[in-house]
């Protein structure tokens, strides 16, 4: 009965039918889709982050995009030891933001 079960569960990896057979097998496939949706959140949330600092620079108010940039600054770090972007990029967009600062 407990095989049955296991059997009919069927998963699709890459347009591919794989039968899941055990509960390792299935941690194994659901744990790729979160992670890939936790680095599409974390991408995101970067991103909204910079274009406030971007409006807040336009606008005129340095001490609040200042106060964004620093703590911007821990998190593109952060991302970048961990691999979620390339440590040129995040390199790249601190020293774009921070001139940004400065000659306004």
């Amino acid at each position: 009965m407990q095989v049955l079960k296991t059997i009919s569960k069927a998963n699709h990896i890459k347009g591919v039918l794989m039968l899941v057979t055990t509960k390792a097998t299935t941690k194994r496939i659901s744990k790729p889709k979160r992670q890939h949706l936790n680095n599409i959140s974390r991408k995101a949330s970067l991103r909204i982050l910079i274009k406030k600092i971007k409006a807040a620079v336009l606008i005129g108010n340095l001490k609040e995009a200042k106060g964004m940039y620093i703590i911007m600054q821990s998190i593109i770090d952060r991302q970048s030891n961990k691999g979620l972007i390339h440590k040129h990029k995040a390199a790249r967009c601190k020293t774009a933001l921070s001139k940004k600062i400065n000659l306004t």
